[in-house]
């Protein structure tokens, strides 16, 4: 149970830092989605194949 109380905590905690971080990030959407794509660029992208790039 305690395990469970500190996760809802946490997840508390992160939501309430998520709508800050919303709330910042309709101020200045394009420094902060230029920021986080620069901290963690996509994975799923795969490489362009062999022979198109130029």
């Amino acid at each position: 149970m305690g395990m469970l109380g500190q996760w809802i905590k946490k997840m508390k905690m992160a939501s309430r830092l998520d709508t800050v971080q919303s709330k910042h990030s309709l101020m200045i959407p394009e420094q902060r989605s230029l920021s986080l794509f620069t901290r963690n660029p996509p994975r799923n992208v795969p490489p362009p194949p062999a022979g198109t790039t130029r």
